[in-house]
C-alpha cells in the first residue's frame, strides 16, 4: 500500500531590497504561519553566513522561535553544514529543539559548497568530506542518548555523559504524552500548568525562571494555554 503524499514548502528570510533583518525574519515567520494554514506538513529552512542571500546563520535556532509560533507544524532543515560544527554541540541543540517542537522534525546534513564561507568559518574546504563523514558519525552516536568514546581523524572525544541526561528527559515527555494528549496538552504546557498550581498566580518572569524558558518561548505558550481556557 503506497502511503499517502505528504506536503513541505521552504521558507526563508527574504524581502524587498533594502529590508532590515528583523523584517526579513518576521516575514519568514508569516510564510510559516501561512503555510501551516494551508495544510503543509512541514516548512524547511537553509542556512547561510555572510551575505544577504538567505541569511540565516542559526536555523535550530529560529526553527525554535517557529515551533512556539506554530505549535504542531513539522520543521526541517536544507541544510545544515556539518563541517563547520562542533558535533557534540550540534547534538545538543538538535535534542533540545526536539524537546521543544511538537511536529515531526526533519534534520537534512550536508557539506555545503560556497568556499567564501567555509573561508569566514576557518574550515578548510578540502577537509569537508572527512568532517562531514566525522560529524555525522558522532550525531549517530550521541542521539542514542549513551555515554559514547570516538577516535577520527579530526575529532577525538572521550566518554560523554551529556545525551544519557538528555535521553532521560526524553522519556518522561514520552511518558507523559498518551496522558496529555486527550487533554490537549504539550509536555511543555504541562510544566508551565505545574508551575501555576504549585505556585498560584506568579509573573511570567517567575515561571521562566522556575523552567528555564526565556520570554520568547514562554509567551506563546502561555498564550495558547488562555486560548484554550485552561489559564
Amino acid at each position: 500500500m503506497t502511503r499517502p503524499a505528504r506536503y513541505a514548502v521552504q521558507i526563508g528570510a527574504v524581502d524587498a531590497e533594502g529590508a532590515s533583518d528583523a523584517t526579513l525574519y518576521r516575514e519568514a515567520v508569516g510564510d510559516a504561519r501561512r503555510a501551516q494554514e494551508l495544510g503543509y506538513e512541514a516548512v524547511w529552512l537553509v542556512e547561510h553566513h555572510f551575505s544577504d542571500y538567505y541569511p540565516t546563520p542559526n536555523p535550530l535556532m529560529f526553527l525554535s522561535h517557529i515551533a512556539a509560533a506554530c505549535p504542531g507544524l513539522g520543521l526541517g532543515t536544507a541544510v545544515m553544514v556539518l563541517p563547520w560544527y562542533d558535533p557534540v554541540r550540534f547534538a545538543e541543540d538538535v535534542a533540545m529543539l526536539r524537546t521543544l517542537t511538537d511536529g515531526p522534525l526533519h534534520i537534512g546534513m550536508g557539506r555545503g559548497t560556497a568556499k567564501l564561507e567555509y573561508d569566514a568559518m576557518r574550515v578548510p574546504m578540502t577537509e569537508a568530506r572527512e568532517r562531514f563523514r566525522e560529524c555525522w558519525e558522532v550525531m549517530q552516536l550521541a542521539l542514542e542518548g549513551k555515554p559514547f568514546r570516538y577516535k577520527g581523524k579530526h575529532l577525538v572525544l572521550d566518554r560523554q555523559l551529556c545525551f544519557a541526561v538528555y535521553a532521560t528527559a526524553h522519556a518522561f515527555t514520552r511518558a507523559y504524552k498518551p496522558l496529555l494528549d486527550p487533554l490537549g496538552l504539550t509536555y511543555p504546557q504541562y510544566l508551565v500548568m505545574l508551575v501555576l498550581w504549585e505556585k498560584g498566580e506568579v509573573p511570567v518572569k517567575a515561571i521562566g525562571q522556575s523552567l528555564d524558558l526565556d520570554s520568547g518561548t514562554l509567551s506563546p505558550l502561555l498564550k495558547r494555554l488562555e486560548q484554550a481556557g485552561l489559564i
